[in-house]
């Protein structure tokens, strides 16, 4: 790149003040911003918002702030003040040159890495100039010597090129052309400026070298400005209000004296420093200048603009002395930091434009409009109450204000200026009705008045002016009076009785249909067709109905609004009437009328808004802030031109607006999500942005979630949209509301999808999701569920095998019993068959000794039954209670003794009444008592016997006593059938059986059973 030669241009631009049309919004420390000056700016590739300040850094998502406070003591995780604005590297890691020099912020691990340059031992803003990021996303880092390029796979800094080897020169400021990728770079060596080129693609560094351009970087020095536009143009400038303008590519320089100018008509001094500019890539670029504040470079026209402060105004642009920087976001929200806080606008977005006080005018629309029109040669009349009127051409200049002289007749007549009402006649002259029944023609031409009171009028006040075909006059009074004026004979009529005996209400508006018929909407009657030919009214709609403003809308249909009805549509055809109010989107049934555009939108005007109600889709779309709208309060007065634009009255002004400028609102921004809260811990998003879901225990199962669309301009109408799998069955409006709070989730899987929807309905392009999993608690895992299954069937196979030997074990008890019977009965029986043998051989020998053989043979017949009985008794399953033992044994050795007269004393433990025996056990505990009592009846010749059963430990112990004879313990004497059987029965349950005994002192015997 070669630089010969290149121009000068000394210009002295046209620069006028902005009629304040632009609508700011403001973000300072009341809404939560840590300071309102100095902020640095920055939107992350996800939409967020960053700001630093001296006092932390803060992101924002359109409503919500979340502040991390700078740490004094340490900055390990925590940036500190931003000396250049930050930039985002392709991994979407902020990067950022403050006090501590390059840091790159890792907002998945929430790490804060420095990085060390190789050419300075420190690398803090002293020796770092800049960062850029290309359009390849390239990281460039730019010192006062070299120029560096960052290798993401190494972590590190890749010197590029050398620039400056001179020890005494280095880089003072650089700037990037992101169009041809090419550093444009200020030198500065003992005072003086030099400008260099650097082609990083070609790795070509030129000096700019031309006499002129010397001079002037020595006479304006030092350079304070030095930055590069969307169109290659080098702005420079000094402390004393120089401003430059460099084109790179033709080598042209122009001077401008905007800043020196304003100066000295606003402070009567040249210092002026400009702190930034900001090209909008919509042909503007803005500058931010000390004391000057906000100026708007038209490249088209190449001209200035001064925004003028207006720090009293709610939607004006405030600061006191500074405007700082710039940032546009990717909606074209411009955010301009002054010393009074951020000030945001949308100037692609807001066409609707105010008619408000231009400089050396008078000021206007102090008072309320009455009404506006458009006469033939398209100038607009605005009639107010208490300012009179006034007059603009159609590009909406002021040609004229109309006021009440004293000293002139010709002037406009009403002394206190309040006028109401336009009309035009077939000689041009503008009719105006005004206060006290007045009505004057101007000749526009000549701006001479002709002013009379109108006796038949009866002093009210002239509210409409409507001309039929006929080119007469019809006006409608203030106390419902309906007059006509007659082109042909210029007289005027007034009828008073249009309801005959009903009292009439205030006209509120006049209509002249394609019929040339007369429609009066009423305060109170409703809307009216007149009949000429009567003087009365002879259909009514709307009975008792305050109407507003009606409007033909085709040959068939008249528009028109209402008090509380909203806007109604009548077909006079059909006779039916129909009503677009808040059931269909608007936005209050307070509706004064609409107009229809040259598409067949209706534009509908409310008592707070303006809306459209869109012919092909039928929704009703709405119109604010963001679009240039100040006021939430709007007057009956709007009006249609010819050109197409709409003009209506509002508290703080006359909007004017082209329809087809009116852009439609973009589709909302994807849904973010902005916190994650479990049961009031909150999980940053930046740390959730690693994990492709989250895995949570089975106790944190309160969940809030937050999520935002990040848009300024939708930051309080975007309405959203959530659902949770398994829990929400469909689609959740949440309103405006940002957040949604689950408690006591079961464990699973759940997926979390939301979605946005701007005010016109329009929803975001995609839906957001968040997958997270709550695990179950451990003992209702997979793995424990198999545990619970093993154990189930070890229990059911433990079970199976018990019941198994259970069934083996009564088995076996009833093959024993079996056998027992079978023993015992066969022997009986033999016995009995025996004796039976010898008794009938006997019989008639020896008779006496046949009657002992049959008593034998009773006896064991007896003895058998006994026997069956008992062990009947013992396997019955009703028997298994022990207390039913007891009472069988209390029983049976009560019985038995009482025919010796022996006296039974049984003791029983109350703990062993519980106690449940086998069916073995019980048998066999039984017939070792039986046996025992038994020796006791038979043997013992005593007096007493006691019984003594109780728990001891894990054993049931039983003891029966006797005061008998005794007998001397020998091995014979277990050798009789009642002992061995004994011991026999003990072995079985495994007892323990032991019997003490001495003559003359009885027997004792100890039976311990061991139990469960």
């Amino acid at each position: 790149m070669s630089f010969k030669f290149f121009t000068i241009l000394l210009f002295i631009p046209f620069y006028s003040f902005s009629q304040n049309n632009y609508v700011f919004q403001h973000l300072t420390v009341e809404d939560g911003l840590l300071d309102n000056a100095r902020v640095r700016s920055f939107q992350d590739s996800e939409g967020f918002y960053w700001f630093s300040t001296i006092n932390g850094i803060q992101r924002f998502d359109g409503k919500n702030f979340v502040t991390y406070r700078y740490n004094n003591s340490s900055t390990k995780n925590t940036p500190r003040e931003w000396a250049s604005n930050p930039v985002e590297d392709k991994n979407k890691n902020i990067w950022i040159i403050n006090d501590d020099g390059i840091n790159m912020y890792d907002r998945k691990k929430r790490k804060l890495i420095r990085l060390y340059m190789p050419d300075a031992a420190d690398s803090n803003t002293n020796n770092v100039s800049n960062l850029f990021k290309d359009a390849e996303n390239k990281l460039w880092i730019i010192t006062t010597k070299n120029i560096f390029q960052y290798d993401y796979k190494s972590g590190n800094a890749v010197l590029i090129s050398k620039i400056i080897n001179d020890p005494e020169q280095g880089i003072a400021t650089i700037t990037f052309d992101i169009n041809t990728s090419i550093f444009w770079m200020l030198l500065s060596k003992n005072g003086r400026y030099e400008i260099a080129s650097y082609q990083y693609k070609k790795k070509q560094f030129h000096y700019l070298i031309d006499t002129a351009l010397n001079h002037l970087l020595i006479k304006y020095n030092p350079i304070a400005f030095f930055k590069i536009d969307g169109s290659g143009n080098l702005w420079m400038a000094d402390y004393f209000g120089t401003l430059c303008k460099y084109n790179t590519n033709s080598n042209q320089l122009t001077h401008y004296t905007i800043l020196q100018d304003r100066n000295k008509e606003k402070n009567k001094t040249n210092y002026s420093q400009v702190y930034d500019c900001m090209d909008d890539d919509n042909g503007s670029i803005w500058f931010g200048v000390q004391d000057i504040g906000l100026i708007r470079y038209d490249k088209r026209y190449d001209s200035f603009t001064v925004i003028q402060y207006d720090n009293g105004s709610e939607y004006g642009l405030h600061y006191d002395e500074a405007i700082y920087s710039f940032l546009k976001d990717r909606e074209g929200n411009i955010w301009v930091d002054t010393d009074l806080g951020m000030n945001v606008f949308n100037p692609h977005f807001q066409q609707f434009k105010y008619l408000s006080q231009q400089p050396g005018k008078p000021t206007q629309f102090t008072a309320n409009v009455t009404s506006i029109f458009e006469s033939s040669t398209r100038d607009i009349w605005i009639s107010t109450w208490g300012n009179g009127i006034f007059k603009y051409d159609s590009n909406f200049v002021l040609k004229k204000n109309y006021v009440n002289d004293k000293k002139n007749v010709k002037s406009y007549g009403e002394p206190l200026n309040r006028a109401w009402s336009f009309g035009e006649d077939s000689k041009k002259q503008i009719w105006i009705g005004s206060q006290y029944g007045m009505l004057s023609v101007v000749d526009p031409s000549t701006d001479i008045f002709i002013n009379r009171i109108v006796p038949e009028f009866e002093k009210f006040t002239v509210m409409h002016i409507a001309k039929d075909y006929k080119n007469n006059f019809w006006f409608g009074l203030y106390n419902g009076m309906l007059g006509e004026w007659l082109n042909d004979s210029n007289k005027i009529i007034v009828f008073k009785n249009l309801y005959e005996s009903r009292e009439p209400k205030i006209i509120d508006g006049l209509l002249i249909d394609n019929k040339n018929m007369v429609w009066l909407a009423t305060a109170g009657y409703g809307f009216n067709r007149f009949n000429v030919g009567t003087g009365l009214v002879d259909k009514r709609i709307l009975t008792a109905q305050h109407v507003f403003s009606p409007f033909s809308l085709n040959d068939s249909v008249i528009m028109g609004g209402s008090l509380s009805k909203g806007l109604f549509l009548y077909n006079t055809v059909s006779g039916n009437t129909s009503f677009i109010n808040t059931t269909h989107g608007l936005s209050s049934n307070l509706v004064y009328g609409g107009i229809a555009d040259n598409k067949n939108n209706t534009w509908v005007f409310t008592g707070n808004a303006i809306e459209r109600k869109d012919f092909e889709t039928g929704k009703i779309l709405h119109y604010g802030i963001t679009d240039g709208i100040r006021d939430h309060l709007f007057l009956q007065v709007f009006c249609k031109l010819k050109n197409g634009f709409f003009l209506c009255a509002a508290n703080s002004g006359i909007i004017y607006f082209h329809p087809d400028s009116i852009r439609a609102k973009p589709a909302p921004p994807d849904v973010l999500i902005t916190d994650f809260d479990l049961g009031g811990k909150s999980f940053p998003v930046d740390s959730l942005l690693q994990y492709v879901h989250i895995n949570l225990s089975y106790d944190q199962n309160v969940i809030t979630i937050a999520y935002a669309s990040v848009s300024f301009l939708g930051r309080r109408t975007d309405e959203y949209f959530y659902e949770l799998s398994g829990v929400d069955h469909s689609w959740v409006s949440a309103g405006t509301r940002r957040s949604v709070t689950y408690a006591n989730l079961a464990p699973g899987n759940y997926t979390f999808n939301v979605r946005s929807q701007n005010s016109d309905g329009i929803k975001s392009v995609n839906i957001t999701t968040l997958t997270f999993i709550i695990h179950p608690p451990w003992w209702r895992t997979w793995a424990a569920y198999l545990l619970w299954l093993f154990l189930l069937v070890v229990i059911m196979y433990a079970g199976y095998a018990y019941l198994k030997r259970n069934r083996e074990a009564v088995s076996n008890m009833r093959q024993r019993i079996a056998t027992d019977l079978h023993d015992d009965i066969g022997s009986t029986l033999n016995s009995i068959s025996v004796y039976s043998e010898i008794a009938g051989r006997q019989l008639k020998t020896n008779a006496e000794n046949a009657g002992i053989l049959l008593e034998k043979m009773g006896s064991s017949s007896r003895n058998m039954i006994d026997t069956m009985n008992d062990i009947v008794w013992a396997v019955s399953p009703k028997n298994d209670n022990f207390e039913n033992i007891l009472l069988r044994m209390q029983y049976f050795a009560g019985e038995l003794l009482s025919g010796k007269n022996i006296l039974l004393q049984f003791e029983i433990n109350d703990n062993v009444k519980n106690i449940k025996l086998s069916m073995g056990q019980r048998k066999n505990f039984f017939l070792i008592f039986k046996e025992a009592i038994n020796n006791a009846y038979k043997y013992a010749d005593g007096k007493i016997v006691n019984v003594k059963i109780f728990q001891q430990a894990q054993n049931l112990v039983m003891v029966i006593s006797d005061d008998g004879r005794g007998f001397e313990i020998t091995g014979k004497s277990y050798a009789g059938n009642g002992m061995k059987n004994m011991l026999t029965r003990a072995i079985e349950i495994h007892a323990r059986l032991s019997i003490k005994s001495e003559l003359t002192k009885g027997t004792q015997l100890e039976l311990v059973m061991p139990v469960n």
